[in-house]
Parts: C-alpha cells; structure tokens; sequence
C-alpha cells in the first residue's frame, strides 16, 4: 500500500513491501555512490544485522559504504561481520561530519523516527532539506514518521532483516535484469546467458561459486527454458554451466566438450576462442529446442 503522492518529485511511503517500493528504493540506490548505512541508538542484532548484509550487497556493488550509528556498537556485537567497522557519530568529531556532508545516499534501518538517531537528526534534517542527500528507510515498526524520500514500512513482519532480505533478492534481481537486456539469445526469448569475466569478479570481489546463484532468475523467467552462464576462469579457459526445463537434454552438448551432467544441470570446459564457443554452444541449443 503507498500513502500520499505519487508524483516522483514527492516522498513514497509504503506500509507494505512490494515490487513496486523495493523499485523505489533500488532507483535511490542505483543512483547514489557513497551511502551512509544507520540504525537506532542502543541498536540491537536486527538493526546492526540489517546493516551488515546491506552492507556486503553494497559493497559488491561497487559502492562506497560507511556505517555510522548514533551510539556505539559495544564488542559483543562484533561477531556481526563488519560491526567492527561501525563508527559512532559525533558532530563534535570532523570526520563524523565530513561522512554526512559527502554522502549521496542516507539509509535508516530498524527505526521510523528521526529523534532515535539522537545527536545525528538536526544534521540529517538539513541535509535532507537541501537535498544534497536522499534518504531510504526500511523497518517494521508502526507509525512511521514521514521524512524519507522512500519508506518501506511493513509492520507485518517480525523483523527489519526480513524487509533488507526481500530487498536484496529485488536488488539481485534487478542488476540481473540489467545484464539480461543484451543476452537473450533468440527472439522468443526461450535462451538467455550471461558472461561473467575475471575483471567482473575482481571488480565485485565476488567467487566463482557465488555466480551460480544467478540461475535462480534465469532459469526463473517464465519464457527461459535454457539458462546458460559463462565464467572465465583464466586467460584462455571458460567454464560453461547448463540449465533447462523439461525434456530438453543439455548433458548432451556438455558432452560435447568433454563435460557432463544430468539432462538438466549439466557443465564443461573449453579453451575455444571465446566467441567461437558461445556460437557453437547457441546453435545447439537452438537445435535441441527445435
């Protein structure tokens, strides 16, 4: 549910989660650069857990990310990962106001009230009033105090992590989408890949292990019905991984480059010339589906 305007100039508050706010909230994030990730004073495991896997996400995406809470995170949180990197505010500290004055992107979690950032509200009210800086806020408490460019507040449910946890799966899906414009390989869109190169996994410190998640969307999509994904290994060696539906065996043209599977999970190797494989490995693709 939105309340208020929809005009785009106009603050969006949502009571419940939705494509349509997780949309909002990833155009804040899509185009902002350096984001400041905060919590409550006397924050607690959901909000400093919101802001350690919002703040992995970001950082794969290539984002600047600083977490700056209004009160200490104390060492018995530590066994959070990156709760050691939280800073406290303190506008009597320059560095602490030099961190507000150059971010693009404010994100408020597990609170929908500005006075629970205590010292840090009258620094974010003007910056949000100059609109030098957006803001998102994401939680599940009611009354939600409206001052947030977008506001996911959806009081159904038991946490602020499970709201950042929908969003993250929107925002995996959305950069998905973003790399599928240009790699649905016929126009029924029944093929679609995607090409993960070394620079792309040094640039977002990613493994190659984590790039097999990305059939949960390809394979996912209603038209798909074989999902392919390229991986560079190294200079000259591609790893191919293979997934269909129904009757289409993809083992089969696994085999044919030494590799193997099931009829439909299957994967191989090559050190072809790149563009030579992904020609070959398209064609029979199309073949087996027709």
């Amino acid at each position: 549910m939105l309340n208020g305007n929809d005009n785009n100039n106009k603050k969006k508050l949502f009571l419940e989660q939705s494509d349509d706010a997780w949309q909002f909230a990833f155009e804040l994030v899509a185009s902002s650069k350096r984001i400041v990730l905060s919590t409550h004073e006397n924050s607690d495991c959901d909000g400093l857990g919101s802001e350690s896997a919002l703040f992995q996400v970001l950082k794969k995406l290539g984002k600047e990310v600083v977490i700056l809470n209004p009160t200490k995170v104390y060492e018995d949180f530590y066994v959070i990962p990156y709760m050691n990197l939280a800073m406290a505010f303190d506008d009597s500290i320059e560095k602490s106001l030099e961190i507000l004055q150059n971010t693009d992107l404010f994100i408020l979690l597990d609170t929908n009230h500005l006075s629970r950032t205590k010292n840090m509200k009258p620094h974010l009210i003007d910056y949000f009033r100059s609109k030098s800086m957006s803001a998102l806020c994401i939680d599940h408490h009611l009354d939600p105090e409206d001052f947030a460019d977008v506001m996911v507040c959806d009081s159904r449910m038991a946490s602020t992590g499970e709201l950042v946890f929908s969003f993250i799966k929107y925002l995996e899906k959305r950069y998905l989408v973003q790399l599928l414009d240009k790699d649905i390989a016929d126009g029924e869109n029944r093929i679609a890949y995607i090409v993960i190169t070394q620079d792309m996994l040094k640039a977002t410190s990613a493994s190659i292990f984590e790039t097999e998640r990305l059939f949960e969307y390809l394979i996912g999509i209603r038209t798909v019905l074989v999902a392919l994904l390229f991986v560079q290994i190294n200079d000259i060696e591609f790893k191919l991984s293979l997934r269909s539906k129904g009757d289409i065996p993809v083992n089969f043209i696994a085999k044919d480059y030494g590799g193997g599977g099931h009829k439909n999970a299957a994967g191989c190797k090559t050190s072809l010339p790149f563009q030579t494989f992904l020609s070959e490995v398209l064609a029979s693709v199309t073949s087996l589906i027709n």
